[in-house]
Parts: C-alpha cells; sequence; structure tokens
C-alpha cells in the first residue's frame, strides 16, 4: 500500500503471486482427494484476481499481452467462457502482433 503506483515494483509482484496460484492449481490438479477441487476453483480465483489487477491498474505494463492471454485462459479453464473471449478479443485488438494471439482457441478466437 505503501508503494507509489507507478513504481515498477507492484505489477511484477502481482504477476509472481499469479503465477504462484496457477503453480498451486496444476500441483491440486495431480492430487487426487476430496479437497482437490476446492483447491483448483480457489487457486484459480486468486490467479484471476491478480491478473485482473494488473491489467485494471497497470495498463501501460510491459507484459499486458501476457497478462491477457493469461487471464483469458484461466476464465477459459474455470468454465467462464464470455469473459475469456473478452479478454482474448482485447488481446488480439490492442496487440495483434503478439505471439499470444497465436495460442488462443480457435473456438474462443475472436470473430
Amino acid at each position: 500500500a505503501s508503494t507509489a503506483q507507478t513504481a515498477p515494483d507492484p505489477p511484477l509482484v502481482l504477476l509472481r503471486l499469479a503465477e504462484n496460484y496457477v503453480e498451486l492449481e496444476y500441483a491440486a490438479q495431480r492430487e487426487n482427494d476430496s479437497t482437490a477441487a476446492n483447491v483448483v476453483a480457489a487457486a484459480r480465483k486468486k490467479a484471476i484476481e491478480h491478473y485482473r489487477r494488473i491489467r485494471n491498474d497497470y495498463p501501460a505494463f510491459p507484459k499486458l499481452d501476457e497478462i491477457l492471454y493469461y487471464l483469458g485462459y484461466e476464465y477459459e479453464k474455470s468454465g467462464d467462457l464470455a469473459h475469456a473471449r473478452a479478454m482474448y478479443r482485447q488481446l488480439v485488438k490492442e496487440f495483434p502482433s503478439s505471439a499470444y494471439v497465436t495460442k488462443i482457441p480457435k473456438s474462443l478466437a475472436p470473430r
């Protein structure tokens, strides 16, 4: 909270937090117990929260194309296809030459 909004660190910290939650998702998916699904859902929700915060609070972040792609991907994995399409659409619109554009699933690609 005491770090200035324009400091370079906050979006990098948020990105690392989001990535850590994604790693937790994958680890929980490998488990075969009754709590795995809850852990996956909770971790995915937190990853989305951090990716969204970067997107909303740091629109000049140099890796914004990456953020939009992974935000769309996490929405897709959560079953929220409307938000996934919206993120992929924004990615294509704002970063048409990004390597992440080619990773968008054909079924969710903007038309």
